[in-house]
């Protein structure tokens, strides 16, 4: 017996989890066409679907099977031409019709309905061998014909309605995740994503023939490759060539911005030479993704200098410094924000328990991860992955160890912000983590030159670069997460001697390093 999850489709024999669908199947049938599909196409969706692997199979169903129909929110059955044949499908199905509570969805698979409500054709062969074969039992008999009767009167899907195998696929997936109330962006992982979508088919539907830029900014880990990834997908076909060019600032440093450039050319031409034609390029309308930008001369050079892109072309171009975007000449900033409670509530919930709301007897814990991550969707993910099938114990140390020491995979990814700082950025930012989140601006302007930190500049280059935001035109905020950041890198300075160290915040920590400054003046007297 097997499950398959949407983080892999690997199997498992826990029958004990829980599951979003529960397949009842022949085997003979569809197992290694139709099914298999299926399962995919649900694996992608992020639905956890649980399939019965077991080629041979024995009288009666398994309790750990029984388990997996009672632990899951829906049930598939795929009716096909063998499916009345097997006394162990006519069991499960039983066994499905009995769960009151639980959505059931009919697939008539190169079958008329009719035939499985009224036991016909092949059903009604297989039918005149069940009741020889359980002649004491008849009781058996009518409870699977009673089963079939009411399923088939069900809501589901019929191959005839359909082109091809492939879109029945496609309703059967939109239908579960529709049950499940998950959209078709969250169904794909995809949560708050809509309104960004929105904003970039209304700058690439713009009127103007002239090459057009579009930057998206944001902190680290805020979704801006996300966000580009699916209006690639999602857009490309209106042009004539896209392509996404992934980790610019990276890759430049690693192999130059000449054959970066002459990478991207290439690739729209469709052609892997290294004789590349700019000629042709300048024919087409492209739509092209530049990821992860780090300065303007990046964006200048495989953009705007000596390229004559074809009419209509539009670009997209992330960066988590939006001076890099205005200092490279896009025609428009979009600025990607944290997600709002519910959003992030829904982003948590897909990865910690793969549907859009937390399991019953979750709801205070899943609250409280929600607030640790505050709207990063990397946190959110981040988190969400690693309490993902954890019993309660688990889960609360692990959100106890997470308010006391920051999770290291996203203090990673957000570090990469604070190292591209300069000596002057950098202590402007650890003063604000320590000291004056939550100040009013001017005041704080007025102690950092007093120290000659060059308050101004340090504070514009840290709101270019995402890492501080001011509110009500006053006040300096900094996300929690980023703030958390900062207090760790000085932790780092020397973490057994907190004397060593160039800030402190912690009450006890001051207290004890006074302490012993005090003990080691000298006496007076």
């Amino acid at each position: 017996m097997a499950s398959s999850s949407s983080s892999s489709s690997s199997f498992f024999n826990d029958s004990q989890e829980k599951y979003d669908v529960f397949i009842s199947f022949s085997g003979k049938d569809v197992r290694r066409g139709f099914l298999s599909h299926l399962v995919k196409e649900l694996c992608r969706a992020k639905i956890r679907a649980y399939v019965d692997e077991e080629m041979k199979r024995g009288e009666q169903i398994s309790s750990s099977l029984r388990g997996a129909i009672q632990n899951s929110q829906i049930s598939i059955v795929i009716f096909s031409k063998n499916y009345a044949s097997s006394s162990w499908c006519l069991d499960e199905l039983e066994e499905i019709m009995k769960m009151k509570e639980q959505v059931v969805l009919p697939v008539f698979y190169y079958l008329d309905p009719s035939h499985v409500r009224h036991q016909r054709g092949a059903y009604k062969r297989a039918f005149a061998k069940h009741e020889l074969k359980f002649q004491g039992n008849g009781l058996k008999v009518q409870n699977w014909r009673s089963a079939l009767k009411n399923a088939a009167e069900l809501s589901g899907y019929n191959m005839s309605h359909y082109r091809n195998e492939s879109e029945l696929i496609d309703g059967i997936v939109n239908g579960v995740s529709s049950s499940l109330n998950i959209s078709p962006s969250e169904s794909k992982g995809l949560v708050g994503i809509d309104e960004h979508l929105d904003c970039i088919r209304l700058f690439l539907e713009r009127k103007s023939k002239e090459v057009q830029i579009l930057g998206i900014c944001g902190m680290r880990g805020i979704g801006k490759s996300t966000i580009a990834q699916v209006a690639i997908d999602k857009f490309s076909s209106h042009f004539e060539g896209s392509y996404f060019l992934e980790n610019v600032r990276e890759e430049s440093q690693k192999y130059g911005l000449k054959s970066l450039r002459a990478k991207l050319i290439s690739e729209l031409q469709g052609e892997k030479s290294t004789f590349v034609h700019k000629r042709l390029v300048r024919r087409r309308k492209v739509f092209v993704v530049l990821d992860d930008v780090g300065s303007s001369e990046q964006l200048q050079h495989l953009v705007t200098d000596g390229i004559h892109w074809g009419p209509g072309s539009r670009f997209i171009v992330t960066s988590k410094d939006k001076q890099v975007l205005t200092a490279g000449g896009v025609h428009a900033i979009h600025e990607v924000k944290e997600l709002g409670p519910k959003e992030s509530l829904k982003l948590f919930s897909l990865n910690a328990f793969k549907k859009s709301h937390p399991e019953q007897g979750y709801e205070e814990l899943s609250q409280r991860a929600v607030g640790y991550a505050k709207g990063l969707p990397l946190a959110l993910k981040v988190v969400g992955s690693s309490l993902c099938s954890r019993d309660r114990g688990t889960w609360e140390s692990t959100l106890r160890k997470l308010e006391r020491y920051p999770d290291p995979q996203i203090q990673d990814v957000l570090k990469t912000s604070y190292d591209g700082l300069d000596d002057v950025l950098r202590d402007v930012f650890l003063d604000i983590a320590f000291f004056y989140k939550g100040e009013d601006k001017d005041h704080v302007i007025r102690l950092l030159d007093a120290s000659n930190l060059f308050a101004a500049y340090g504070i514009e280059g840290l709101l270019d670069k995402a890492l501080i935001s001011i509110s009500n035109d006053k006040v300096i905020q900094m996300h929690d997460l980023i703030q958390e950041m900062g207090w760790e890198i000085v932790r780092q300075e020397c973490k057994e001697n907190p004397g060593r160290r160039s800030r402190l915040k912690d009450f006890e920590e001051v207290y004890d390093v006074l302490k012993i400054i005090r003990e080691l003046m000298p006496l007076k007297g």
